[in-house]
């Protein structure tokens, strides 16, 4: 199951309530239903584990089971740019040869 990222306002332990879009997609796409377990993270990096206790049109409602610290990130952070050329110099190279 993934993990579904939530307000931290969202979180009163023990419960988690979830309403909105995730909503939606909890219910309508998911189909999740009393009993099954969900894992949810806050903006600070903390994760919850919890069974839903129930859900209506309008919340969802979370019993928290447990809670860990999200795992650290392994991979470095890249970012990649491309410089673009001025007039000529950029359309230059790609000419046709003239016969």
């Amino acid at each position: 199951m993934p993990t579904f990222f939530v307000a931290s306002e969202a979180i009163v332990p023990p419960t988690v309530r979830i309403t909105g879009p995730l909503l939606q997609h909890l219910r309508g796409s998911l189909r999740l239903q009393p009993g099954e377990l969900l894992t949810v993270t806050d903006e600070r990096g903390t994760r919850y584990r919890a069974e839903i206790a129930e859900i209506s049109s309008g919340t969802l409602i979370g019993r928290i089971l447990d809670t860990t610290s999200a795992p650290p990130k392994t991979s470095p952070s890249i970012v990649l740019a491309q410089s673009l050329l001025k007039g000529e110099r950029w359309t230059g190279s790609f000419k046709k040869p003239q016969n």
